[in-house]
């Protein structure tokens, strides 16, 4: 399954058949070595867990395939389960690290207005998501489906950068108001205002980190449901 990727088996057949022999005329027997040892077949990408073989008969009649349908096939089924060392050290810890310490740097402190040093960690951080999204695209299948770590390094790009667009935003908002509360001479709520945006922003803080821990549960869930 390609969508749990790298956390993924993939079951690799090998059929064997005859396009010139009937099925009296030719004998397939197919048997695995009793002491085999799976574990010395697969290598430092792939490990083979299990190894099936079967014989049965071809049953196709369709058209060129007459022939076919009289005939025997031997079947072999390697069950190969991914080592996904490499993805987690290099792609899924390294990204939720980044995000969860980005997200913290900009939102653990006030927001004000045009502050450049968040903007640039954000900035940063979006570009090393990036290069992770091209190490992922290099080495996942070309395939239709969208594999869940693929999901999961983009989404930390879209908190990263949902956060950054509100750290801009928020504190211009938080500025117009205060240029409300100054024309209507709302001496009080001008008093009380930093009140609310300090609990917005220990909101924020603890919604985006959840998101990004929710980020990581989602993916590792995935792959060992």
């Amino acid at each position: 399954m390609v969508t749990v990727f790298p956390f993924d088996h993939q079951n690799c057949s090998l059929k064997l058949l005859s396009y010139s022999f009937y099925r009296h005329e030719i004998k397939l027997q197919n048997a695995i070595f009793e002491d085999l040892d799976i574990s010395t077949v697969g290598n430092d990408e792939w490990e083979v867990t299990n190894i099936i073989s079967c014989n049965d008969q071809l049953n196709s009649s369709n058209g060129e395939a007459v022939q076919l349908g009289q005939s025997l096939r031997s079947t072999n089924c390697d069950i190969c389960e991914r080592n996904p060392s490499y993805y987690i050290a290099l792609i899924i810890i390294p990204s939720f690290i980044l995000t969860f310490l980005c997200v913290a740097g900009l939102f653990s402190s006030s927001l004000i207005v045009d502050d450049l040093d968040k903007f640039c960690m954000g900035l940063t951080t979006i570009m090393s998501t990036t290069v992770m999204i091209g190490i992922v695209a290099e080495n996942i299948p070309k395939t239709k489906i969208i594999p869940n770590l693929i999901v999961y390094v983009t989404t930390n790009l879209i908190i990263v950068g949902t956060a950054i667009l509100i750290i801009i935003v928020l504190p211009k908002i938080s500025q117009f108001l205060e240029w409300i509360f100054r024309c209507c001479k709302l001496r009080c709520a001008r008093r009380h205002c930093g009140i609310p945006m300090g609990m917005m922003n220990a909101a924020l803080l603890v919604i985006f980190e959840g998101y990004v821990i929710k980020n990581l549960l989602d993916l590792v869930g995935g792959a060992f449901s």
